[in-house]
């Protein structure tokens, strides 16, 4: 690739053909009354796989990811940088 253009590939701003495809099969499955009343019973009997978690990934999308954290280290703190101690001067 050449530095800093890009030579190939789709043009800036299409959408992935594939992408919209995959995400229109699995809507229209998630939303198929059949599947949802096999989804049912796989659920209850525990033999619900992770491909159905990818189907709803790939038809609503992936559901954010929060960070937490318990430790007393505020925002300032980070950017500053490594904290120094007062054993790190005397």
């Amino acid at each position: 690739m050449a530095q800093g253009k890009k030579t190939g590939g789709r043009k800036r701003g299409t959408p992935n053909t594939a992408t919209r495809e995959i995400k229109t099969l699995a809507a229209r499955l998630l939303n198929d009354k059949t599947y949802l009343r096999n989804l049912r019973i796989r659920l209850r009997l525990g033999e619900a796989g992770p491909v159905e978690v990818m189907l709803y990934h790939y038809a609503y999308g992936q559901p954010s990811k929060k960070v937490e954290h318990s430790g007393k280290v505020t925002l300032e703190q980070i950017v500053a940088g490594p904290a120094s101690t007062d054993e790190d001067h005397g």
